[in-house]
C-alpha cells in the first residue's frame, strides 16, 4: 500500500453521534468486550486485550467514549475482581493508570503519529511502540499507587520517594509482571489493533480509518 495514500483521513474528526443511546451503546459493548477478556485472561496477569480495546474506542470515536470506557471497565474489575477486590484509594490510581491508554489513542489520531511512517511495516511497529510506552506508563502509575500505601516515611518528600522506589523495584521483582506486561501489549497492538479497525471496517460498523488501513486494502489504490 502506497504511504501515499495515507494522508488525510487521520485527520478526520471522531464521529458525531445521533443520539445519546448510539454513544451508550459504544461505551457499553467496549465494557462488556474489556470485562469479558478480562475475565478471561485472570490466570494470564499482566496480559490484557482492555488496553488494545481503550485505544481502539478512543482513537475511532474519541475522548468521551474512550474515558468512560476506562471508568467503567476498571471500576467493576477492580471491586469484583477474582483475585480479590482492589481498595478504593488504588482505583484512582488504576483509573489514572488505564487512561494512558485513552491518551495515547487520542494524540496517535490527534497528531497523525502513525502515519509518520512511510511503510505498513514501520506503521506496524509504531502501534506497537505506542502500546508497549502505554503499558510502561501504566506500571509507573500504578505501582507508585501500591507504594504509597506500603511505604511509610519521615516527610512526604521521603514518602513519595519512597513509594516511586518501590514501584520500581516490585515492578519486575520477584517475578518480571512488568515486562510481561509491555511485551503483550506490543504484540496485541501491533496484531489486534490494526486488524480489528480493518475488520470493523469492511463489516461496514465504522468509517474506514488511517490504522484500518495499516494492513492495507484492495481499495486504497482506487478513486
Amino acid at each position: 500500500m502506497p504511504a501515499d495514500n495515507v494522508g488525510s483521513l487521520s485527520a478526520r474528526p471522531s464521529p458525531i453521534f445521533r443520539n445519546v443511546s448510539s454513544k451508550v451503546g459504544i461505551i457499553a459493548a467496549f465494557t462488556a468486550l474489556n470485562l469479558a477478556t478480562d475475565y478471561m485472561l485472570t490466570g494470564l496477569p499482566n496480559v490484557k486485550f482492555m488496553d488494545a480495546f481503550y485505544f481502539i474506542a478512543t482513537f475511532e470515536f474519541g475522548l468521551s467514549v474512550g474515558l468512560p470506557v476506562v471508568c467503567f471497565t476498571r471500576t467493576a474489575y477492580a471491586i469484583v475482581n477474582p483475585l480479590g477486590a482492589a481498595p478504593g484509594f488504588l482505583i484512582v490510581f488504576l483509573v489514572v493508570g488505564d487512561s494512558m491508554y485513552v491518551l495515547s489513542g487520542y494524540l496517535s489520531r490527534r497528531f497523525r503519529l502513525v502515519e509518520k511512517e512511510s511503510s505498513a511495516g514501520d506503521r506496524v511497529l509504531s502501534i506497537g511502540l505506542i502500546g508497549l510506552f502505554s503499558a510502561l506508563g501504566f506500571d509507573l502509575i500504578t505501582n507508585f499507587g501500591t507504594g504509597l500505601s506500603m511505604v511509610g516515611g519521615s516527610s512526604l518528600q521521603s514518602h513519595l520517594w519512597g513509594a516511586l522506589v518501590f514501584g520500581l523495584i516490585t515492578m519486575n521483582f520477584p517475578l518480571p509482571l512488568g515486562i510481561v506486561h509491555e511485551a503483550s501489549d506490543f504484540l496485541f497492538f501491533s496484531t489486534l489493533v490494526p486488524s480489528s479497525l480493518a475488520l470493523l471496517s469492511r463489516s461496514g460498523l465504522i468509517t474506514t480509518g488511517p490504522l484500518g488501513r495499516v494492513i492495507g486494502k484492495r481499495g486504497d489504490n482506487q478513486n
